[in-house]
C-alpha cells in the first residue's frame, strides 16, 4: 500500500526491547517509490509472549500522520489468536484475510469527506462562474480536475 505524501506527525515507540529503524521525521516527504517501507520496527523479549506483548504496545504507541500506513494491519496480525499461538505459515495472510481487513481510520474518512465537500463547492462555484463569465463549464471543470490527487 505505497502512499506518497508528507509526514505531518510522528511518534515512534522507544524503550527496552524495541528497535526502530526509520528514516522519517515530521515534515519528511515520502516519494511514491519509497512508500512501502519507511520504517522497520523490531522487538524482542525473554520469550515469545513477552516479545509479542512488546510489539503490540510498540504498535499502539507508533503514530504516523500524513500518509497511509500499515500499523492497524500489523496490529491485527500480532493480536490474531493463531499468530499468538505460533500457528502460522506462509499462507497465514491469505487464510485469515477476512480477520485482518482494516477499515479506513477516522482521520482517513474525515479527510475524504472534507475533500469531497471542497470539490463539490469548487464545482458549484465554477458552474456559477461559468454562467456569470460565459466561460465553458468544461473548461472550468478541467481546472478543478487539476486539483484532484
Amino acid at each position: 500500500m505505497p502512499c506518497a505524501g508528507t509526514i505531518t506527525e510522528l511518534l515512534k515507540p522507544d524503550g527496552p526491547g524495541i528497535r526502530n529503524d526509520a528514516g522519517i521525521f515530521p515534515g519528511a516527504a515520502v516519494p511514491q517509490e519509497y512508500g512501502p517501507l519507511i520504517a522497520k520496527l523490531i522487538t524482542w523479549g525473554a520469550n515469545r509472549t513477552e516479545d509479542i506483548q512488546r510489539m503490540i504496545q510498540a504498535l499502539r504507541e507508533y503514530t504516523i500522520v500524513g500518509i497511509r500506513n500499515n500499523i492497524p494491519y500489523l496490529k491485527k496480525i500480532v493480536t490474531h489468536p493463531q499468530f499468538q499461538k505460533g500457528e502460522y505459515d506462509t499462507s497465514f495472510i491469505s487464510r485469515f484475510e477476512g480477520d485482518l481487513h482494516t477499515d479506513p481510520s477516522a482521520e482517513e474518512k474525515e479527510t475524504a469527506l472534507a475533500a469531497a465537500v471542497i470539490i463539490h463547492l469548487l464545482q458549484k462555484n465554477n458552474n456559477q462562474s461559468a454562467k456569470q463569465t460565459g466561460i465553458s463549464p468544461w473548461k472550468l471543470s478541467g481546472r478543478i480536475s487539476q486539483l484532484k490527487p
